[in-house]
């Protein structure tokens, strides 16, 4: 191990408190300190790393996985994923593995797909911004373009499917809608008094159709929800009822 401090090479910083870096960097107790390094998660088998910590100076944690196509990694995300969280909560989190090409940029992928609901193409990108080399193996990208179809799984749509689908139809409560029926049923006795005279009867009966008509739409638009959100927050006291032409 490394006491000596040297900040002419430093693991990369992903995020605030996340940083990605070798093994080197991970030896290098002094730098570590200097950084205010609190958790390290080691992403290599126990037999090929030389980092070990004496005197509980970091939380430490080894994830044993070869840097191989053939490897599973992703059983590891979870656990991973929630010691890095944590790491992040009380401190600053460093991510190695040998060389901080594959294996630790695997894990820090899936951390952002999961906590920043990142794509996997976006949080590779934005790993790469930061550590313009890393390069996970082919059996891994295969692992996370998998698991990002289970966070998609997963995770509830954040548009309604009305919105989806062209809005074919309102989700209006059951309740305003025979409220409609009603006012459909029974109009108010202004809408239907008979004219005074003959020759306005006709005049009069055109202008309180259209009356009864505009009434009748404003009615109905009223009772609208204002949102998407709304239209579908209940949907077993809820009724479909298309737009209706005036």
């Amino acid at each position: 191990m490394n006491t000596c401090l040297d900040t002419s090479d430093m693991p990369d910083e992903i995020m605030e408190n996340l940083f990605l870096g070798d093994e080197s960097q991970a030896t290098n107790i002094a730098l570590l300190k200097y950084m205010g390094i609190t958790h390290v998660l080691t992403v290599q088998e126990k037999s090929e790393t030389k980092v070990c910590y004496s005197n509980q100076e970091f939380v430490h944690k080894i994830v044993e996985v070869k840097d191989t196509p053939e490897e599973i990694i992703s059983t590891h995300f979870a656990d991973s994923i929630e010691f890095i969280t944590q790491g992040r909560m009380k401190g600053k989190t460093l991510i190695h593995c040998y060389a901080g090409i594959s294996r630790s940029a695997t894990i820090t992928i899936a951390y952002l797909m999961n906590t920043s609901r990142m794509t996997m193409d976006l949080a590779h990108d934005l790993v790469r911004k930061a550590r313009s080399f890393i390069w996970p193996n082919a059996g891994f990208r295969k692992q996370l373009q998998a698991y990002e179809q289970q966070l998609m799984i997963a995770r509830p749509k954040p548009i309604s499917k009305h919105a989806e689908s062209g809005h074919p139809g309102l989700q209006i409560p059951s309740s305003q809608i025979s409220k409609i029926r009603k006012s459909t049923k029974n109009p108010s006795p202004s809408r239907s008094k008979p004219a005074k005279s003959k020759a306005n009867r006709s005049q009069l009966s055109s202008s309180g159709n259209n009356r009864f008509k505009l009434s009748q739409l404003a009615f109905e638009i009223e009772c609208i929800p204002t949102s998407f959100d709304a239209l579908s927050s209940s949907p077993t006291n809820t009724a479909t009822l298309p737009i209706r032409k005036h």
